[in-house]
């Protein structure tokens, strides 16, 4: 099966479950308003915080031994055993400085907090076993369940009254039902593990405990700093633009999910150069719809905001612009972050990551406190970037990146085309509802598409995608 012909059907998946989450969260805001939305994040930030130092990068460790096909029975004990520690203290730490969380989140949340760490960390354990396993499109499915079984219990739950905590427990509900789902279908079951599986899965899950702070950390460490310099309505309104923008590095995810695995497989049979080939791919799907995003992006954030999550959400169109144009950033560096830790780098990864996050938190507390949510959209952008640029250093020093300029200035000048077309149609029809919304988003999408078959590596690369997803 080509990358493209498993990323695809990934990415259709993925784009399901977004389409879900999408419609939930507006829905969710509809009824709940920014405030509500906003504890809502604030818990959800404090989980994803603490779920780094609870896993202590064992889920990629154990995803990456697994892969490798070495006694992956043994590994998953293993990852078992090392995990309850870290994950022992965290649940400890939260239950000694309740009080606090639950004034900082804005509600008795801490209890529950604890039930979404564990589940989380389940289910979260259960899928690595089945990625290791290339069973890549099972895991996204099982993902797209959970998110439409939290959607439909917290509708249920919102409309009996429960506002945040009919939220926070369909996330509960959703992390069990995944993890049981995942579990009778592993191939692989806990066995006998010895020393050398623990140090195995500690060597390299020390590395990735960092290295796993990158990516959707960066938007947590914002909402949490967002939580303490700002309101809960604000909180509501950045991780709503960020929920949207987040749409556009699904396809790069659903390429990086894909080529873990065989570039680990490739890696051990020293074949550097499949390598250099797939992470070339890996780039030029990663960026296909992300850039052509931001430029409809630009032409309708306040749009986007007002009619699918309401009047009290149009205040964040400026980070919905800034935070799509760092998802094409990030969509980048995610296929290198990815290629850096197959190729069993982690500490490589690990030293990048500590560079971005540390400019992320400095950038974060002077940005936001002068500038406000869009101070947190730059903070993490900036990040990012620098990022992007270490990751690509230190993977340079062991093969060689062929980054696709002429693809990705194409793609760049496609989506120009596209917008100064939409943006003549502006001028003589305006958004006024969002039906109106919906079509001229549908008519964008195919003059990107018209337009790109204009220019060779873009048109290309299409041919190339259509062919071999055999549509």
């Amino acid at each position: 099966m080509t990358l493209f012909k498993s990323s695809f059907q990934i990415f259709i998946i993925n784009a399901l479950a977004a389409l879900a989450q999408f419609l939930g969260i507006a829905y969710f805001a509809q009824q709940l308003g920014a405030t509500v939305m906003g504890i809502f994040f604030l818990f959800e930030a404090m989980r994803a915080i603490i779920a780094t130092p609870a896993d202590f990068g064992l889920i990629g460790a154990l995803e990456k031994r697994i892969s490798e096909n070495t006694t992956p029975g043994s590994f998953l004990t293993s990852a078992i055993v090392l995990k309850s520690a870290p994950l022992s203290v965290v649940i400890v730490t939260i239950l000694l400085i309740e009080q606090h969380l639950n004034r900082y989140i804005g509600s008795d949340v801490a209890v529950f907090l604890v039930l979404a760490l564990l589940f989380q960390q389940a289910s979260q354990t259960t899928l690595a076993t089945l990625r290791g396993e290339r069973r890549v499109s099972e895991t996204v499915a099982l993902e797209l369940v959970g998110k439409i079984c939290w959607i439909a219990a917290g509708v249920v739950l919102v409309n009996l009254g429960f506002e945040v905590y009919a939220l926070i427990f369909g996330t509960i509900f959703r992390h069990v039902l995944v993890f049981v789902l995942a579990a009778i279908r592993m191939s692989y079951y806990p066995k006998r593990f010895t020393r050398t599986h623990l140090r195995s899965l500690f060597d390299f899950g020390k590395y990735n405990v960092i290295s796993d702070i990158g990516g959707d950390f960066h938007n947590w460490l914002d909402v949490a700093i967002i939580g303490i310099f700002l309101t809960q309505a604000h909180v509501g309104a950045y991780e709503t633009a960020w929920r949207v923008t987040a749409i556009g590095v699904f396809l790069s995810r659903a390429i990086a999910a894909v080529i873990f695995p065989e570039i680990s497989r490739l890696d051990a049979e020293e074949d550097l150069l499949e390598v250099e080939s797939l992470i070339e791919k890996g780039i030029k799907g990663s960026v296909l719809l992300v850039i052509p995003s931001f430029f409809g992006t630009l032409l309708f954030s306040k749009d986007i905001l007002r009619f699918l999550f309401g009047t009290e959400f149009e205040t964040a169109w400026l980070v919905l612009i800034i935070l799509m144009g760092e998802k094409g950033i990030q969509a980048v560096y995610t296929i290198l972050n990815k290629s850096l830790k197959a190729l069993n780098h982690p500490n490589l990864t690990a030293r990048a990551t500590i560079v971005s996050v540390a400019t992320n938190i400095l950038l974060n507390l002077i940005l936001v406190s002068q500038l406000g949510i869009e101070g947190a959209a730059i903070a993490t952008t900036v990040s990012i970037i620098a990022n992007l640029i270490l990751h690509n250093m230190y993977l340079s020093d062991i093969i060689e990146v062929k980054f696709p300029i002429r693809f990705i200035i194409s793609s760049i000048s496609a989506s120009l085309c596209m917008y100064a077309t939409i943006r003549i149609l502006l001028f003589r029809y305006s958004v006024s509802s969002l039906t109106d919304l919906i079509i001229l988003a549908l008519i964008g999408g195919l003059l990107y598409f018209i337009f790109a078959l204009l220019f060779p590596p873009l048109r290309s690369t299409l041919k190339d995608t259509l062919q071999s997803i055999r549509i």
